[in-house]
């Protein structure tokens, strides 16, 4: 993974809670916002990813950032979803359950 995909599948993950899912639309959703409380502690995969691939995680905290969702901003989004999709490959998983099987 190069370090410009981490920044990309973060904002796959912001188009997919703003389209609640795997939905397509084309029209942009009207924002809502969450409640903001106490810091959390990083969730575990995170942790276990970076100290795995601590290349792919050294890179600047950037700050966050209100935007306008216009029909522009949700085209952009939609655009980056598209090539993070695209670029994510197909692997074989192996459950000890039962057959292999493609996971997408």
């Amino acid at each position: 993974m190069s370090r410009a995909i981490i920044p990309a599948i973060c904002i796959f993950g912001l188009g997919s809670i703003l389209t609640g899912g795997a939905q397509a639309r084309t029209d942009a959703p009207k924002a809502s916002f969450a409640p903001i409380g106490e810091i959390v502690s990083t969730p575990y995969g995170c942790m276990d990813f970076c100290s795995r691939q601590p290349q792919e995680c050294n890179h600047p905290v950037l700050a966050a950032a209100d935007i306008d969702l216009t029909q522009q901003t949700w085209n952009t989004l939609n655009h980056i979803n598209h090539q993070v999709n695209d670029a994510i490959e197909p692997v074989l998983v192996c459950p000890s359950d039962g057959p292999v099987r493609q996971s997408r």
